[in-house]
């Protein structure tokens, strides 16, 4: 469960850089690479992280939050290397929640980082191992394998859509 104790500067990410996962049914998915988001890119460190996306978190996908006074689309979860650190712990865990703006349909909002209860852990959570990873921000069609035309978010080999 994510602590909610105030406000979080809002941060951009844009439309496409989410599309791995809606395209997926908001599985969760490792990024890595390039399908790492541009706002995170400066804020994780480059030597040891993993970073995982999808449709839920601490606070559940389709909810209204008060306190941002939105609709929650999605979330990250972000685990540091936290080797070096004082505390007796291998990885830290924070996590972002991911908004739509429905004004341009566009641009998602960021807000974070919040720490969960469990900020402090020796492992990797199983849940989050063995899931596929992506390296690029371009999804492809879970049907036939080709990407998806960004502008419609339909796949122009086969069809299908992402809505």
């Amino acid at each position: 469960m994510i602590q909610m104790k105030k406000k979080k500067r809002i941060k951009l990410m844009d439309n496409n850089e989410f599309l791995n996962v809606m395209a997926r049914n908001w599985e969760r998915k490792e990024l890595a690479g390039n399908a790492v988001p541009n706002f995170i890119t400066g804020l994780v460190r480059e030597k040891k992280n993993r970073i995982y996306a999808s449709g839920t978190t601490g606070l559940e996908a389709g909810k209204y939050n008060s306190n941002f006074q939105r609709w929650v689309v999605g979330g990250l979860k972000v685990f540091r290397d936290a080797t070096q650190e004082p505390e007796p712990y291998n990885w830290n865990a924070d996590d972002y929640l991911i908004w739509s703006d429905n004004a341009t349909g566009t641009q998602l909002m960021v807000t974070g980082p919040f720490k969960p209860r469990d900020h402090w852990l020796k492992d990797i959570p199983s849940g989050f191992k063995n899931v596929e990873t992506y390296y690029y921000h371009y999804p492809k069609c879970p049907k036939c394998g080709i990407h998806l035309n960004l502008k419609t978010n339909s796949c122009d080999n086969c069809g299908w859509n992402i809505l």
